[in-house]
């Protein structure tokens, strides 16, 4: 198996194991869909922007777009490794786009601090340390996570770009 084909597989292993459950809103988990505090209340399904369902060939390599008027800004030089978009998301199903880059955990941190700054998002909180970022944001009626940590492909790191109905206030 390809390391990138193992890569979009634990991706997938884990949004498929976030589906299991009771079948209600347990709201989303920073930090991971199995672990972490719920933060968010139950969510209201959000529209999401036009996006095309990734096919088998995504899966194995072939490289899909980063989806359009995606809330989140795609990193400088990084690839798409797999992004699920749903028409209709909620706190439990957030949309999610996976890049991978080779540029350092702290860089790629920095540049989505400032940038989700700069964009009108309001920082919430973060778990960092040198080897995993996450760093939660809301922006209107939305909560962005973005996820960075060591890939499977060594020297690379994974950027996972998180986007759940915000909570009521």
């Amino acid at each position: 198996m390809t390391k990138q084909v193992l890569a979009a597989t634990l991706v997938l292993t884990a949004l498929s194991l976030a589906a299991c459950g009771s079948g209600t809103d347990a709201g989303y988990k920073p930090g991971g869909f199995l672990g972490g505090i719920g933060i968010f209340p139950k969510g209201v399904p959000q529209i999401a922007p036009k996006y095309e369902e990734p096919t088998i060939k995504n899966l194995m390599g072939t490289p899909q777009p980063f989806p359009a008027e995606y809330p989140l800004a795609q990193y400088p030089n990084a690839r798409v490794l797999l992004a699920e978009v749903r028409p209709v998301y909620t706190a439990r199903r957030p949309n999610m786009v996976c890049l991978q880059s080779s540029d350092d955990i702290g860089k790629i941190a920095n540049y989505y601090r400032l940038k989700l700054s700069s964009e009108g998002w309001k920082f919430k909180s973060a778990d960092e340390n040198p080897v995993f970022s996450s760093t939660i944001w809301e922006k209107g009626d939305q909560v962005a996570e973005v996820r960075i940590s060591p890939s499977p492909q060594e020297g690379q790191k994974i950027i996972q770009l998180f986007i759940a109905p915000a909570g009521k206030s």
